[in-house]
């Protein structure tokens, strides 16, 4: 049940819920990109290019080519919604031990928090939903190389922050997980004074 009722306030946020202050300007950028022939920053900085730190734009531009409806553009924050919960219902929560995996109380208020961060924060174009889920993603394998002692999770929390980083500012907490983490995940493959 906690499961639907995620997905279902996820869903009737994808529709009903407002946009972010900075919807127009990103989704400006997305859709001139064409004429000027790269993500230019059509408000400020004299058009200088968004590229390499503004990839999204470039998703932006492509679904602006498909359609222009609100539901079609914000898809990506709400599969990205969806799969963040995917995330820490499965993986988070059952690593903070079986007390919590099996506690109704700690199941429920995960969600309540969950969505209370995500519904005002992660409706619209802006990159942060990006930049959140690839956060969590390498935190998740980051964390599991070091409490398994298993080199194969690492490379992939840490191969991922390249793509989170090259995101506008909020790329940058996609780096969190590899910074620090990384220490002790170069040591995952061999015993070592590492606490699980």
């Amino acid at each position: 049940p906690i499961d639907g009722v995620v997905i279902v306030v996820l869903g009737l946020w994808w529709f009903l819920g407002g946009n972010t202050s900075d919807d127009g300007y990103n989704f400006t950028v997305g859709r001139v990109a064409d004429a000027a022939g790269y993500p230019i920053n059509y408000y400020r900085y004299f058009g200088v290019p968004q590229d390499p730190f503004g990839w999204h734009y470039q998703v932006i531009r492509a679904m602006t080519h498909v359609s222009l409806a609100a539901p079609w553009m914000r898809l990506p924050a709400f599969l990205l919604g969806l799969l963040g919960w995917w995330l820490l219902s499965r993986e988070v929560i059952p690593r903070l031990g079986r007390t919590v995996r099996h506690s109704t109380p700690a199941l429920w208020t995960c969600a309540a928090v969950f969505l209370a961060i995500w519904l005002p924060f992660n409706n619209g174009l802006r990159p942060e939903p990006i930049s959140k889920f690839g956060m969590l993603a390498a935190w998740i394998f980051v964390e599991k190389s070091i409490a398994t002692w298993r080199v194969w999770a690492a490379p992939r929390g840490v191969g991922g922050a390249p793509v989170w980083g090259a995101l506008p500012r909020p790329g940058e907490s996609g780096r969190a997980p590899r910074l620090g983490g990384g220490g002790a995940a170069r040591g995952a493959g061999r015993p070592a004074e590492v606490v699980p």
